[in-house]
């Protein structure tokens, strides 16, 4: 069985799939405002599964296979899928694979760099874009222990990335990415070689499958985002034009970390506006 995390205990349901190096506990803060109006069940994706092979992962068609068993074995009839990052993209090819199992999808800044050429396409094959592979060297140094959870969110706390973090919410990251390590220490809950892999893994060929989707999306994205850009935000509503797009100020990727009230209420104002759902006992 998929392990997974829950909040609420009524309403529509949704399934949260997190962001690579974020395991869903990082996202408490945005997951107990969504489980006051919904039954929310946030599963840990492959890289948190002990013994896991990051060599198993050849694309994010995997991911994606793994949210369809989690909906299984859940039994859940049919959800809202909501993914940020990674888990956008895992929820996205889901929903295309079985739409049935969505009665909507939403995107948290999704990775939906903007439309590559032919010929850039073919280098990407070759070479890998030069952004992932610098997020993959990034992964591949990342520290991995410190002598305590106060440590690590010190240590945290000067990074660019978690500056726009509140404290309530950085301390749910560390709390959900620390874990007990040797002699005392914490050690990252999130491998980095599963970090690194997922970075040279992105599937290329998502904006061709984007408009067979055939469920109602919504698409949340941080003003300051350098991965859902205004580019790919039009490239996406060229293609699904009855797509609706939020983009919420000063936020960045990680804008359901960030401004997790924001979402939430955009979230929610969102499955309002669908149509009856059902809800699993």
């Amino acid at each position: 069985m998929i392990p997974f995390i829950a909040a609420g205990t009524k309403g529509p349901q949704l399934s949260f799939a997190h962001a690579n190096g974020y395991p869903p506990a990082a996202y408490q803060p945005l997951l107990t405002l969504l489980g006051a109006q919904h039954r929310v069940r946030a599963l840990a994706q492959r890289p948190l599964w002990p013994g896991a092979d990051p060599q198993q992962l050849k694309d994010w068609n995997l991911l994606a296979h793994d949210l369809l068993q989690f909906l299984d074995e859940r039994g859940t009839p049919q959800v809202v899928g909501i993914g940020h990052s990674l888990g956008a993209i895992a929820t996205l090819l889901a929903a295309l694979q079985r739409p049935a199992a969505f009665s909507a999808v939403v995107l948290l800044d999704p990775v939906l760099q903007p439309p590559l050429s032919p010929l850039q396409w073919v280098g990407a094959k070759l070479f890998g874009l030069p952004r992932t592979r610098a997020l993959e060297a990034s992964a591949q140094r990342r520290r991995t222990s410190f002598t305590s959870a106060q440590e690590m969110f010190a240590n945290y706390r000067t990074k660019p990335a978690f500056a726009r973090l509140s404290d309530a919410g950085l301390q749910a990251y560390v709390a959900a990415m620390a874990t007990p390590g040797a002699a005392g220490t914490v050690q990252l809950a999130y491998p980095p070689a599963w970090e690194a892999k997922i970075y040279i893994t992105l599937p290329g060929n998502l904006w061709r499958k984007l408009p067979l989707l055939q469920v109602p999306l919504l698409v949340v994205g941080g003003a300051e985002s350098d991965t859902f850009t205004s580019a790919a935000a039009q490239a996406v509503a060229q293609r699904l034009p009855h797509t609706t797009i939020r983009i919420v100020p000063d936020a960045g990727h990680l804008v359901p970390l960030e401004r997790p009230a924001a979402v939430a209420a955009l979230i929610s104002d969102f499955v309002a506006q669908q149509p009856v759902l059902a809800t699993a006992p």
